[in-house]
């Protein structure tokens, strides 16, 4: 769907809906995937998806509605719908205008790039993969992809932004032949170009295989030294504590004993600092959100300090401020230290390159818990030793990134379970508590 494409399709929307104010959102998508199975490509599919979510508000009403189909008829038909949804639906205790004019320029999300291109990269990929795992007699599972779209939002009262996106991917899991080690393999860029997955599967094979006998380890306090995988996982769940509604309903640790927020409050290590911007020149991304507010270069942690949380559009309606939507990506700011570097320079602790997604035990104080997965080793005297039984982190947000020792080299990377971009640089923590073995692979 192109610009001009996207801008029609809105057009003829705004043309057939009666209705006091109008949102639209368009997204199309076309992605290729090739699926791995332990000694062949399983198969190759290819798909196209357009939709369009339409919300109406018809005095203090509001509905929305969603439709794939884009003839005139089928846009008309749901325009209908809107309206008729709306007047049967409840009266709103706020009324809440939909975004307004601005100017959004796209962010580099999207890398011109041809289709065969594209094939021959997922293909050529798959065989080395598929040969390594044959010589090391290991199982497979997993994906190949390549893909690009493209959003646009648009209001009755102006707003119109479009962004278009281009991505590769690889996700691996990889399994000794007796299933009692795993290892993995989690890439995503704007290119194929961006991403290596065949030297990462060699890296996961030789977790996999450094970990069918593994180390079991009483729980305790431990240095640790996060993968950037692993801190994307923490970061990102403490992050979405910054938010003042959480604050207001003690959902955050970001709460004072009198209920205001820490905004001002240095709690972590004075050498961290986390911010956002949609048009990072590592990890580009969309620069307005989902109803449409524009996305801007924002600080939430300067210096150690917390420096912003977000307020939605009813709460900074209520407080009459200006709302500061979620950010689309999360940096922090690395060094030219390696990671061989941060390992050699560790008397003892334990290597983690992944987690699993972190949930929250204890919102007041933003208790994490997370599973090592996918290998964690012991590491002494400044090297890498045995693989240990897969264990359990469990600490808070500001500890963790209170204690942080040091910091390595900035690198892309996203959360296992949705694709948020992410540029973190591996840390070394100091004194983080681990539970027993968690039964993970």
């Amino acid at each position: 769907m192109t610009q001009d494409e996207g801008k029609r399709i809105i057009e003829r929307l705004l043309g057939v809906v009666k209705a006091d104010e109008v949102f639209i959102a368009l997204s199309y998508s076309h992605n290729e995937i090739l699926s791995l199975s332990p000694d062949r490509i399983l198969s190759s599919t290819a798909n196209r998806d357009t939709s369009v979510q339409l919300s109406v508000r018809v005095g203090d009403r509001y509905a929305t509605v969603t439709g794939n189909r884009l003839d005139e008829d089928s846009l008309a038909a749901l325009a209908a719908r809107a309206v008729e949804t709306a007047r049967l639906l409840p009266k709103s205790d706020t009324l809440l205008h939909y975004t307004g004019a601005a100017d959004i320029p796209p962010s580099s999300m999207a890398v011109p790039s041809e289709a065969p291109a594209r094939k021959v990269w997922r293909e050529e990929q798959a065989a080395r993969i598929i040969e390594e795992a044959r010589v090391h007699n290991l199982r497979i599972g997993g994906s190949l992809a390549t893909g690009s779209g493209a959003a646009a939002v648009a209001s009755s009262n102006g707003l119109f932004a479009y962004q278009p996106s281009t991505y590769a991917a690889c996700s691996l899991r990889v399994y000794t032949g007796d299933g009692k080690a795993a290892s993995y393999v989690d890439l995503r860029a704007r290119t194929a170009a961006d991403i290596d997955p065949a030297s990462a599967f060699r890296e996961a094979v030789r977790r996999a295989l450094a970990s069918t006998d593994p180390l079991e380890l009483p729980p305790g306090r431990y240095t640790v030294i996060l993968e950037a995988p692993a801190v994307a996982e923490l970061l990102l769940t403490m992050m979405r504590q910054f938010d003042m509604q959480a604050v207001e309903e003690r959902r955050s640790f970001l709460r004072k004993l009198d209920g205001t927020p820490q905004i001002g409050a240095e709690l972590f290590s004075r050498d961290l600092t986390v911010f956002s911007d949609p048009y990072h020149t590592h990890v580009p991304s969309q620069p307005f959100t989902p109803d449409g507010q524009r996305i801007v270069r924002k600080e939430w942690v300067r210096n150690g300090v917390v420096a912003s949380v977000t307020v939605g559009r009813v709460t900074a309606q209520k407080r009459e401020v200006e709302p500061v939507p979620f950010p689309s990506n999360l940096v922090v700011e690395g060094t030219t230290t390696s990671l061989d570097e941060l390992i050699a320079t560790t008397k003892r602790g334990l290597l983690v390159p992944f987690l699993t997604p972190a949930f929250v035990e204890d919102a007041s104080v933003c208790m994490m818990a997370a599973s090592t997965q996918g290998g964690v080793f012991l590491i002494e005297e400044g090297r890498v030793g045995r693989a240990v039984r897969n264990m359990t982190l469990r600490e808070t947000a500001v500890h963790l990134f209170r204690e942080i020792d040091r910091f390595g080299t900035a690198l892309r990377t996203s959360t296992r379970s949705m694709a948020f971009p992410m540029h973190v640089p591996p840390l070394r923590i100091r004194d983080v508590m681990f539970s027993g073995p968690s039964g993970r692979l």
